[in-house]
Order: C-alpha cells, then sequence, then structure tokens
C-alpha cells in the first residue's frame, strides 16, 4: 500500500493508503516510465476523499533502493493533464467524468 499525503513532497500528514498502480507510465523506447529509468506512476480515485474537489491521487513508485513510493490528491483538471502528458487517454480505465473532459479538448472535425 502506498501513503497519500496531502501534498506533492510525499511528507507530511497521510490521509489515506492505496494500492500502487502505473497507468500514467509510457514506453520511452526502452522501457515502461514515466520521469526516468525506473521511476513510475500511477493514478487512481479515493472512494472517500479528503477534500471533495481533489478526488484523484497520483502515485509516484521507484525500483531505487532508499526511494519513497508516495501518493499525492488532485483535481480533475490534473488528473487529465497527467492522463493527456502519459498518452493513455484511450485507456479502458479512465473515470467518465474525466473522459467527457477529454473529449471536449479535442476540436476537430472528424
Amino acid at each position: 500500500m502506498i501513503n497519500v499525503y496531502d501534498n506533492q513532497t510525499g511528507y507530511g500528514k497521510i490521509i489515506a493508503r492505496v494500492e500502487a498502480n502505473a497507468r500514467l507510465d509510457y514506453w520511452d523506447g526502452n522501457n515502461f516510465t514515466n520521469g526516468g529509468v525506473g521511476l513510475h506512476k500511477g493514478i487512481t480515485k479515493l472512494r472517500k476523499p479528503h477534500d471533495p474537489d481533489r478526488p484523484y491521487v497520483i502515485i509516484v513508485t521507484s525500483q531505487w533502493s532508499g526511494d519513497k513510493d508516495y501518493g499525492y490528491c488532485v483535481d480533475k483538471d490534473t488528473a487529465v493533464d497527467e492522463i493527456l502528458k502519459s498518452g493513455s487517454e484511450e485507456a479502458g480505465w479512465i473515470w467518465p467524468e474525466l473522459n467527457e473532459i477529454i473529449e471536449k479538448l479535442e476540436d476537430c472535425e472528424k
């Protein structure tokens, strides 16, 4: 289980615990990663958010010994931004409310 903190530093008050995942990793040509070799990023949604405006959790994990795995809460816009940066907007796990935002961003003729 990964500790979720009330800030992005991985230190401070623990407000929840979630299971690790790497849903936001992408293929960098050699490895699945998000931010460097051995570094991974995931996302989940809290059932009972500490802050209703920030129900999504970005999960940061590392394969490196001594590095700390942690999570932090974000709002819808930040969650969408992380999903789009990772290139996983087509994934079947994305929550409907985030899919709606992603679809609104697609401003092209079909």
